[in-house]
């Protein structure tokens, strides 16, 4: 696979050092709050993860020891209580380091390239003990649950938080939220999806559950090299004197790095249809539309339809949708009204003022049926 570094008056071809699409893309294993009556436990523990066939198994910190954690599934209006464990074992499992340069000899941005580019290991985080705190994001949670920053639990301890689920049908995510260090503990491991659903939402007949719903967390990440400029497998996080934010250079999709998925269409779909879910969970990565779906598919892009953004439905679907997400953001480019509607476009069956608390969904038909994605932050 070739990548391209831009910038700086950059155009140049760099060869990716990881194979693209010869991992099937994993499922996170789903934890139904209705299944035990509404009590969750959920460990925080230190683990092995492969990101790639071809790398080498990484050190993690994970909910329930996987990478992304478990994607827990709620119901609207039913309380939910969750006993948060920490487990965790040894130091920080990512290096954390500030390369020397922002480019390499070539002119190249370190931030495209594996390995610490110069730089050296930040001993500070690498002191990091596993110290943590669980936050809901866009959870509508009490206070003393919500996983304010400095209520940290530390190895050893439970923490049990309740949660009223008092709000609309939503894709949430849960992570990490400890002061200071929150991006060493997402990037290590600590983040999953969390599904809030309800019946207005089941009234558009989308996709609940396999197969033809599948939730995806898109996040971004960097690895070592040893002294051969092998990949080691060990996370490392890498900024420059010139960019405080991380860009790392390989795209992971629920703990894989450019995993492949295979789509089928249903027997009979009017819908449901095919779909996935989609939680942005990137280290500061902008994501367009062209990261879901490469520019030489298939797909006609303009046939996509848009049916809401981050916590809302729209009063009717979109045609041409364009996908946006900032990092951990909601992917929601006008807040106050939604876009034109095509004339192509199906009825949700609400009125135009109605919206409900959704993630964005897309659709769109492909040789294999119909995808169907939701975006949020």
């Amino acid at each position: 696979m070739e990548l391209r570094a831009r910038g700086h008056g950059l155009d140049q071809p760099l060869r990716a050092p990881l194979t693209p699409f010869v991992d099937a893309l994993p499922v996170p294993q789903r934890l139904i709050a209705a299944e035990h009556q509404g009590q969750l436990t959920v460990p925080i523990q230190t683990a092995t993860h492969r990101f790639h066939r071809d790398l080498p198994e990484s050190r993690i910190w994970g909910y329930d020891g996987t990478v992304p954690g478990p994607t827990i599934e709620v119901e609207r209006g039913k309380p939910v209580m969750v006993e948060w464990r920490n487990e965790l074992e040894g130091p920080l499992p990512v290096v954390e380091t500030v390369a020397p340069q922002h480019a390499d000899s070539d002119d190249v941005p370190v931030q495209c390239l594996p390995g610490l580019s110069g730089g050296t290991p930040d001993p500070r985080a690498g002191a990091l003990s596993g110290h943590a705190v669980v936050h809901l994001h866009g959870g509508l949670t009490p206070a003393s649950f919500d996983g304010w920053a400095e209520n940290l639990f530390a190895p050893g301890q439970p923490a049990v938080f309740h949660y009223p689920m008092n709000q609309r049908a939503a894709l949430l995510w849960y992570h990490d939220h400890v002061m200071g260090v929150t991006k060493f503990d997402v990037y290590a491991g600590l983040a999953g999806l969390w599904i809030v659903r309800d019946e207005r939402e089941r009234e558009l007949r989308l996709p609940e559950g396999p197969p033809f719903e599948v939730p995806l967390l898109i996040q971004d990440r960097n690895f070592n090299l040893d002294d051969r400029g092998r990949l080691t497998g060990q996370l490392v996080h890498k900024t420059d004197p010139e960019v405080m934010e991380a860009f790392a250079p390989f795209t992971v999709v629920n703990g894989k790095v450019w995993p492949i998925l295979d789509v089928q269409l249903p027997a009979c779909h009017n819908p449901p249809v095919p779909g996935e879910r989609v939680g942005v969970n990137c280290n500061a990565t902008l994501l367009s539309e062209g990261y879901l779906f490469d520019e030489r598919d298939a797909i006609n892009r303009r046939s996509f339809l848009s049916y809401g953004f981050t916590t809302r439905l729209l009063g009717r679907a979109a045609t041409g949708a364009e996908v946006a997400a900032l990092p951990a953001a909601p992917a929601d480019p006008e807040a106050t009204s939604p876009p034109a509607a095509g004339a192509d476009a199906p009825d949700t069956g609400l009125p135009e003022t109605t919206f409900i608390r959704s993630a964005l969904i897309l659709t769109a038909p492909s040789p294999e049926g119909i995808i169907v994605a939701s975006i949020t932050g």
